[in-house]
């Protein structure tokens, strides 16, 4: 199986509510393709999505390592930041997605 046929696989299975075996999937991407940004962005919703806010903030800081441009990644970063508490770390974010889409502000 290719990485993209295994990704398409992930992702079936996080939208089929088998996080288990998604996350297994997007975490031996990783293995192989560290700085996969799709993988990052995907493990980052989906420990999100059950609520590890933790892990899903360190998964999105390594997304936005590899692509610094993407407005989404400093934008969920920063609702998990705020979730977390975090307060002054979600500004931060918001200033960069901000930063990125003024008109989005």
């Amino acid at each position: 199986m290719s990485m993209h046929q295994a990704f398409v696989l992930a992702a079936e299975f996080t939208n089929l509510g088998r996080v288990e075996e998604a996350e297994r999937i997007y975490r031996n991407i990783l293995y192989v393709h560290r700085d996969h940004f799709d993988c990052l962005m995907a493990l980052g919703a989906l420990r999100r999505r059950v609520g590890d806010l933790e892990a899903a903030g360190n998964f999105l800081v390594n997304a936005i390592a590899v692509r610094p441009d993407i407005f989404e990644c400093h934008a969920s970063l920063a609702q998990i930041r705020k979730g977390q508490g975090r307060f002054d770390d979600a500004i931060a974010a918001y200033g960069a997605a901000i930063t990125l889409r003024p008109l989005n502000a």
